[in-house]
């Protein structure tokens, strides 16, 4: 009877988790959070600066944790911070933009605000945890607000505004160069 049962149990897991039987075919479904998360450290730690790889697992963790919060996808975000910064945590942009993810210091404390988010001033920008923490928040809302339109105007919106992705939408011009920017570092860190 134990047998029996220990049986189908074993048979229920080949059925649900990949992890108990590796040989069950492609089409998994989407990643489990442990491999999402180990991706991002792996990436990490080939290109964060040395003076910050003692924070690479928190980094790591921030990245994963901000972004599934705000619905986003944790690949993406960290294709975001390759774009904007090469994951560099000082980072300092050609308009002001700080931190992994450059934000503008008035971006920054507009999105803190918004998200009831505490603002901790613009030096907090280069501290990895609270730039993700407010980038993300950013990129949420701004997914949010363009997700009607389809595609992927949230990221044409970070990089270059919402007013200049509005004014491209009113001449019925699609801005794709950031977003397909992204998403060649996108396949780069999955490897492809």
């Amino acid at each position: 009877m134990k047998q029996t049962f220990f049986a189908l149990f074993f048979l229920s897991l080949c059925l649900n988790a990949k992890s108990v039987c590796p040989n069950r075919g492609e089409n998994q479904g989407p990643p489990k959070a442990f491999e999402v998360k180990a991706k991002i450290l792996k990436t990490l730690r080939t290109h964060l600066p040395k003076k910050h790889m003692g924070a690479s697992r928190a980094i790591a963790a921030a990245i994963y944790y901000h972004s599934t919060s705000k619905k986003l996808d944790p690949m993406i975000i960290t294709a975001v911070i390759s774009s904007e910064s090469g994951f560099n945590p000082s980072a300092l942009g050609s308009v002001g933009e700080l931190g992994m993810m450059q934000l503008r210091p008035a971006t920054g404390e507009w999105i803190a605000r918004r998200m009831s988010i505490p603002w901790k001033g613009v030096r907090a920008l280069t501290q990895p945890i609270y730039n993700i923490r407010l980038g993300t928040a950013y990129l949420g809302y701004l997914k949010q607000k363009f997700s009607s339109r389809g595609g992927q105007l949230y990221l044409a919106a970070f990089n270059m505004g919402e007013a200049n992705v509005e004014k491209y939408l009113t001449k019925n011009i699609q801005p794709k160069i950031y977003s397909q920017h992204v998403q060649r570092k996108f396949l780069v860190i999955n490897g492809y």
